[in-house]
């Protein structure tokens, strides 16, 4: 398992992720220092439908402020941060590359989410990701794998 962990790191990983990123917040008129999950939209949705994808998974699953997800690869953090910021609720999310979550970690603080969102390094097949898990609503990547768990 190692092995793929190092693989899915090594496609993952781009150095400088977050200059990226408050370079095309600044080239778009905003304070990279100052953000809010609608800012950050168009810019960390990193998965197919973007968006509109997360409203339909968080729809799907019945989101709500007393929710508690798990984002498993939530990258960055859009989708984590977005349903924070939209419903209240908390969210843990999981992904294997350092640097997405280092970036996602930072971009959370800037949107003033961290008391509802906690990225962390990780992966689902570990046993305390799993143990944790119980209770919480399924999203994201968890959601693909199983749709029909939830709690």
């Amino acid at each position: 398992m190692a092995e793929r962990t190092e693989d899915v790191q090594a496609h993952w990983t781009r150095p400088g992720v977050l200059a990226r990123i408050e370079a095309a917040l600044t080239e778009l008129g905003h304070d990279p220092q100052n953000l809010s999950p609608e800012t950050l939209a168009t810019l960390e949705h990193l998965h197919s439908g973007g968006l509109a994808t997360t409203r339909h998974q968080a729809n799907r699953i019945a989101v709500t402020e007393d929710s508690r997800v798990l984002d498993v690869g939530c990258g960055i953090g859009g989708p984590a941060r977005y349903l924070a910021h939209t419903y209240g609720c908390r969210v843990d999310g999981i992904d294997l590359t350092p640097e997405l979550i280092e970036t996602g970690r930072v971009l959370t603080e800037r949107c003033k989410l961290a008391d509802r969102v906690v990225l962390q390094v990780g992966t689902c097949l570990q046993s305390r990701w799993i143990l944790r898990a119980s209770g919480l609503k399924s999203f994201a990547s968890l959601s693909l794998i199983s749709p029909g768990w939830q709690s």
